[in-house]
């Protein structure tokens, strides 16, 4: 069967499922298609914070039905290059990148867009970022396209 699970952005995507299925289980398939570790998610059905140790049968969860999935809390550091600054701080997953930038600008004073944020490999960033990360932070100069 087929369950829906919307995502804290709104996002909706279809997942496959068994009945006997565990809550872990799904979370471990919601898991494999969003990034989000299953101990971050919180399922809810029909009201009900579902539990990892009971099965979609003991929810009465019908195929075609929608669960929703709330992310707790993930912890972002981020540093600066020169590695002189580490600030931490915890977020929800439906915050942004832009969110994380204005919380920058109030801890560091540095404006949003003289903030170049990347992963640690240097890779950019998404607009949402998905798990418990570090945030390695290039301050750009003003006037800086």
């Amino acid at each position: 069967m087929n369950v829906m699970v919307k995502t804290p952005n709104d996002k909706i995507m279809t997942t496959e499922v068994e009945g006997e299925d565990s809550i872990y289980g799904v979370k471990v398939k919601i898991f494999n298609e969003t990034g989000v570790p299953p101990g971050r998610q919180c399922l809810i059905y029909a009201g009900n914070v579902m539990e990892d140790g009971r099965t979609l049968v003991d929810y009465d969860v019908p195929n075609e039905s929608t669960i929703y999935l709330v992310s707790r809390h993930m912890r972002i550091s981020v540093r600066t290059v020169s590695w002189m600054k580490i600030i931490e701080h915890a977020f929800m997953q439906s915050q942004t990148i832009d969110d994380i930038k204005a919380w920058i600008y109030c801890e560091m004073g540095i404006p949003p867009e003289q903030q170049q944020l990347s992963d640690p490999g240097g890779a950019p960033l998404a607009e949402e970022i998905l798990y418990s990360c570090t945030l390695v932070l290039q301050i750009r100069p003003p006037g800086f396209q």
